[in-house]
């Protein structure tokens, strides 16, 4: 649980101290730093602080990250909190939290998460949340948005801002206009009247799509979702409700009889996958119906990048008999073994998240998982439509035509990831897109490290052509930021690069640090960074978050997990300090 335990801990990194040793430990400490003021803001500059009055009636100590400690002493339950004090964090008249989830872990901690709502509509980017355990309040953590106008009616039609929107994603064809896609969901749905055609959200819509960037604000507009299948994009269309002009673009592509069957993949050999006997043409399909939901592999002779590569694909079989599956291996020809690679390499990331954390899939609730292998494509990306996962993934040709399929493991499980990214945290725009990549790379590793140990290289996508490295430590030439707004930090925004900063952090916590490096930093092994990873991403983090969101949320996590003085949450805290994101220096 959140406390402050400057005392305890100093006496414990005493002890632990060797001589002439370094010690950073600024995430706890900076829990002894008392404010009447916490920046629950979707922008930069902007000081949105709780009446003083109301929320020290609540509250013993507010952070400056933002997180509110609670009083032993408060009464109130942690559900009641946020309709009864509404006033406390900020909010007016016009405001309301409306619940989004309650969710118990392994500790017994539930989190009541929030959204905020102005008037009659939701605002982007404002999810609060409120952590008890039996009943007692313990602390709140994330964005409230104090700063809106009066409640706002649309001024133009959803018609007319449907129309605007088109105008700016122009297609030759969308999804809504191929009659396979249009049948398929129909089938899926069970409802002859659904339909792909785009329909309007209202909503309070961040004006960029960095939440943090300076000067952004929140405006009324509609959004769209638009798939376009020539050219192909799969993106949220923002128009202005008030001024039916267009207020922003926003990618949704994340730019990866049951019968156990024996498939020869490009990077693990000879693997047991799930397949499905289908009776009707009496051959294996790759279709895996044994985990609750479905994982589907077809291949797609597409030309081009196309969003329906899916619904055009169609399935490599392998012959055999029910009640014998053969060591078909799926390897006659290089799509066939593409396909079964990815395959495995989706059940791989399946297995580990439901082993290791009880997770069903990306979304926790067993939807389907379809994928796409098209070698053609010079790429791998993941995105959720209709209540569905897809990965479609291709070959890596930076090293000519011949190059080999992205399909590893790691790259599957990355692209996965981006599945339980989206469905939890939420992680969209700025410094929040870089951390979504880091994970996926955290995960893509430790999925690979799970399922085949001599593949575990701190590299994703070594054996496919990639080979972007955790740290310099384990490659001297990686383009990647190691620390942040470092060497290497892309001030443009860049993801991938900048994404290298927490991947670093995860490598040095997971590995340690020796005193002669600057910081000392207790080995902790991968297991438990990764449990810290997985519990700050599912439990702390929220879509606009940052690297000093996700510093906080993780020495939270260690704290939870292994207490307050604990080995763990030392290495957490300074494996920060390593990378740049610290608040306090101790010699």
């Amino acid at each position: 649980m959140l406390t402050s335990t400057k005392c305890c801990l100093s006496m414990r990194l005493f002890a632990l101290r060797p001589p002439k040793l370094t010690l950073l430990v600024g995430g706890l400490l900076s829990l002894s730093v008392h404010s009447s003021m916490a920046q629950f803001q979707a922008r930069k500059g902007v000081t949105a602080p709780y009446p003083k009055e109301k929320i020290s009636q609540l509250a013993k100590e507010v952070r400056a990250d933002g997180w509110i400690l609670f009083k032993e002493t408060l009464k109130e339950k942690p559900q009641e909190i946020a309709g009864k004090h509404k006033e406390a964090l900020g909010l007016g008249s016009a405001d309301e939290l409306q619940a989004t989830e309650a969710l118990t872990d392994e500790l017994g901690i539930t989190r009541y998460r929030y959204t905020q709502y102005h008037g009659k509509w939701p605002v982007q980017g404002a999810d609060f949340s409120i952590y008890g355990k039996a009943e007692k309040s313990l602390f709140a953590n994330g964005r409230l948005v104090q700063t809106l106008p009066s409640p706002q009616v649309p001024a133009v039609t959803e018609s007319q801002a449907l129309a605007t929107a088109l105008a700016n994603v122009p297609a030759k064809r969308y999804l809504w206009q191929d009659l396979r896609q249009e049948q398929q969901l129909r089938i899926s749905k069970r409802d002859s009247s659904a339909t792909n055609y785009p329909k309007g959200q209202i909503l309070y819509a961040l004006t960029a799509n960095d939440g943090n960037a300076e000067g952004t604000i929140h405006r009324l507009a509609y959004r769209f979702d638009i798939m376009r299948l020539d050219p192909e994009a799969y993106e949220a269309v923002y128009i202005d409700a008030i001024t039916g002009r267009l207020l922003r673009i926003s990618s949704l592509m994340s730019n990866g009889s049951c019968q156990d069957n024996q498939v020869d993949t490009w990077y693990n050999g000879n693997r047991y996958v799930g397949t499905w006997w289908d009776s009707n043409s009496n051959n294996f399909k790759l279709q895996d119906f044994c985990r609750g939901g479905y994982i589907y592999t077809k291949y797609s002779d597409g030309t081009g990048s196309s969003a329906s590569e899916f619904a055009n694909g169609y399935f490599i079989t392998a012959s055999g008999s029910e009640n014998n599956a053969l060591n078909t291996n799926w390897n006659w020809d290089f799509k066939a073994k593409s396909a079964a690679t990815a395959h495995y390499g989706v059940q791989a990331a399946h297995y580990f998240f439901k082993t290791e954390y009880g997770r069903n899939g990306p979304a926790n609730r067993n939807r389907d998982i379809r994928v796409a292998v098209n070698n053609l494509q010079n790429n791998a990306y993941y995105y959720q439509l209709n209540d569905a996962d897809y990965i479609v993934v291709g070959r890596w040709y930076r090293n000519g035509a011949n190059g080999r399929s992205l399909a590893e493991t790691d790259v599957m499980a990355h692209e996965f990831t981006h599945g339980v990214v989206k469905t939890s945290a939420g992680l969209d725009g700025g410094e929040a897109d870089a951390l979504n990549e880091s994970f996926g790379d955290i995960f893509g590793e430790m999925v690979e490290r799970y399922n085949n140990s001599n593949n575990h290289d701190w590299r994703v996508g070594a054996n496919a052509g990639l080979g972007r490295a955790f740290a310099r430590e384990v490659d001297p030439f990686t383009s990647q930021a190691q620390v942040y707004q470092g060497d290497g930090w892309d001030f443009g925004g860049g993801p991938h690069r900048n994404g290298g900063v927490q991947n670093r952090w995860f490598y040095l916590l997971s590995v340690g640090a020796a005193p002669s490096s600057g910081v000392y930093i207790p080995a902790i092994g991968e297991d438990k960074a990764a449990r810290i990873a997985y519990r700050n991403l599912t439990r702390y983090l929220g879509s606009n978050s940052n690297y000093a969101n996700a510093r906080a949320g993780a020495i939270q996590a260690a704290t939870d997990l292994y207490g307050a003085c604990s080995i763990e949450v030392i290495a957490t805290t300074n494996a920060w300090a390593a990378v740049g994101r610290r608040e306090q220096y101790i010699p």
